[in-house]
């Protein structure tokens, strides 16, 4: 059924996605340490290609803010618009590595399977300029994209 709705139909579930993110932030002093950035990675190819957004930032009594998004499955037609809104439960930051874990809260295309799972991601930052390697998500080196841990 999913592979026959229009794109519209996709983009406008993937924009509620991202009207969620912006809802799920908390009301945080400056940011002490922070994790911002995009990156497209595979766990293990040939396995399927994900993208993660992550906009996080804890201020110094440890309240947490921000978002994180990830859009699972995008070597598969059928999987496209597919996206995960995460509630930031924890972040632990100690540069160039940021260790982010929290519960899917929104799925828009199987949510009696995902809502309330937990997920985590460790982020390093490798740098960002033509000679620095990849960053990492979860140790395995991301295809494109860039993040930045402070």
């Amino acid at each position: 059924m999913y592979a026959r709705l229009s794109a519209a139909t996709r983009a406008l579930s993937t924009a509620s996605g991202a009207l969620l993110l912006l809802a799920g932030t908390a009301i945080a002093g400056p940011p002490v340490h922070s994790v911002r950035g995009h990156g497209i990675y595979a766990l293990v190819p040939p396995a399927p290609i994900q993208q993660v957004t992550i906009n996080a930032s804890v201020d110094e009594d440890g309240v947490i803010e921000g978002s994180l998004a990830v859009w699972p499955g995008w070597d598969d037609t059928a999987d496209a618009g597919w996206t995960w809104v995460i509630r930031i439960d924890s972040l632990t930051v100690t540069p160039p590595s940021a260790f982010v874990v929290g519960t899917i809260v929104f799925d828009n295309r199987f949510p009696e399977q995902y809502i309330g799972v937990q997920i985590s991601f460790l982020v390093t930052d490798n740098g960002n300029g033509a000679s620095d390697p990849a960053d990492l998500l979860n140790g395995v080196p991301i295809l494109g994209g860039n993040f930045k841990v402070n």
